[in-house]
């Protein structure tokens, strides 16, 4: 327990022209007057008590008995109290701050420190009533992250995703291990808002103003002990453009105030349109406590000559062909922390003179339909080439038949008869002629009888002895039932 001694923390006595001892000698040495006052401030040796006389002249002579005790109240009550006090080893850094949010820090800081501190405290009892306590402290030995190696300057693009690599070698801790094994973050230099944040050993962000930004790189360890690295960006003006689009979100405008909100949206526009981050550029921002309207390009168009493709898929993409609603497909894409209420296109530059495609409604179940159009167009083809075939085979079933009617005109003529040779009587002067012939007038063919034709052979005589004639009266294979006899 810290106490004070003390019974007078200062005496003030008016207009006193002279003072001395209570026996008429010098005043105790705690003790002294000045511009008529008595004042003093007693110690351990003054505790008991002191005798004053003292001469004005508007009270003349007085004698003061003044008695000093030691005090063993605890002004922090009556528990048990402590001092804590932090020591930086090695001329430590010592940072200040003039506002709460950074004593609330530095506080941290030392607290985390304290759980790494062992404690060894022992009571002793002695035989008066006070209690001395012995305390000793055994403080690990945790050296401060190093700084290896600076981080390069680079540039960005107003509105356009940027990222850089950390180097693993930038910071170096001996008892964590290297950069990425301790705590990263980015702060900015200067009382501008910090649009970048560390993420993934990258440093990421979305530039929406032109210019030199300054920011330095932390790296803490587990006792809350930190090195930084500075580093420079410089923030270039926007690509130009020949068209703007134009977002609606039911998300409050303060979301894409922090560094990873306006990140993650980049992203998530540029993965709806498969595509890099970096063909996004964002061109403004605006909105109140609900709604967010963001307005951006897209980099891969080409902004001296109207790409009409390219802006009717940007187009497409987003709002249906028919009545130009946003298809519910794109809201899923961007997410919902992001909700597309109306998404709008609009042309400028080398396309102004093109018609400009207005507001768009919120996105309904017909959307959907739009999604299958390409399937549509699918089975349409399939069903053209199905019928081509079918076409096809019956042009070819058709000439086979045709082939398969037609006969041999060999033996034909143009509706002249042809005669054969044995169809000739033998008084005609070309019945020698061993082939058909045709006659100029048609006649019936000549009679020729079966024992005339000279190709008839009569069947050869049955013999008589042959066994294919059978006896007259041929032996019954059964015995005959008996003659009938009359009763």
């Amino acid at each position: 327990m810290w106490v004070v001694f003390l019974l007078l923390p200062m005496l003030g006595i008016v207009s006193a022209d002279r003072v001395s001892g209570g026996d008429g000698g010098k005043l105790p040495s705690w003790l002294m007057l000045r511009d008529g006052i008595l004042e003093g401030i007693p110690g351990e040796r003054d505790v008991g008590k002191h005798t004053i006389k003292t001469f004005s002249r508007s009270d003349g002579e007085k004698l003061l008995e003044l008695v000093v005790k030691e005090d063993y109240r605890n002004p922090c009550g009556s528990e048990d109290t402590y001092w804590v006090e932090a020591l930086f080893e090695n001329d430590g850094p010592v940072a200040c701050g003039d506002n709460l949010d950074t004593a609330t820090d530095e506080m941290d800081v030392i607290l985390t420190a304290v759980e790494n501190i062992e404690h060894e405290i022992y009571v002793v009892v002695t035989t008066t009533t006070r209690e001395s306590t012995t305390s000793r402290t055994t403080r690990k030995v945790d050296n401060p992250p190093v700084k290896l190696n600076s981080l390069s300057a680079f540039s960005c693009v107003r509105g356009v995703y940027c990222e850089m690599t950390i180097p693993e070698s930038t910071f170096k801790d001996v008892e964590d291990g290297d950069t990425f094994k301790l705590r990263l973050s980015v702060q900015p230099i200067g009382k501008k808002d910090s649009w970048m944040f560390y993420d993934h050993k990258k440093i990421k962000g979305v530039p929406m103003e032109e210019g030199e930004h300054e920011f330095r790189l932390e790296a803490r360890d587990k006792a809350g002990q930190m090195a930084s690295a500075p580093f420079k960006v410089s923030v270039t003006p926007s690509f130009p453009f020949n068209h703007l689009v134009t977002l609606e979100l039911d998300t409050p405008v303060l979301r894409f105030s922090r560094p990873s909100s306006l990140s993650s949206f980049a992203h998530q526009l540029a993965n709806a349109f498969r595509s890099k981050p970096d063909a996004i550029t964002i061109r403004n921002i605006t909105g109140n406590s609900t709604k967010t309207q963001v307005s951006w390009s897209n980099n891969t168009v080409p902004h001296k000559t109207c790409a009409r493709d390219a802006l009717d898929n940007i187009r497409f993409t987003m709002l249906t062909r028919q009545r130009s609603q946003t298809k519910i497909e794109f809201v899923k894409q961007i997410g919902s922390q992001f909700h597309v209420r109306k998404a709008s296109l609009d042309l400028h530059g080398s396309c102004v003179d093109k018609e400009v495609e207005m507001v768009s409604t919120a996105p309904t179940m017909e959307a959907t339909d739009q999604a299958a159009f390409p399937w549509m167009v699918l089975i349409g083809v399939l069903l053209l080439l199905l019928l081509l075939a079918i076409l096809i085979l019956a042009v070819c079933s058709a000439m086979r038949r045709n082939k398969k009617k037609e006969k041999p005109s060999d033996y034909m003529g143009k509706g002249m008869p042809v005669v054969f040779p044995e169809e000739v009587a033998e008084d005609v002067e070309m019945a020698h002629a061993a082939t058909p012939m045709l006659t100029k007038e048609e006649r019936p063919p000549f009679k020729v009888s079966q024992h005339e034709n000279p190709l008839y052979k009569p069947p050869p005589p049955l013999a008589a002895a042959s066994p294919r004639l059978g006896s007259a009266a041929p032996v019954p294979n059964q015995r005959m039932p008996p003659s009938y006899v009359p009763p």
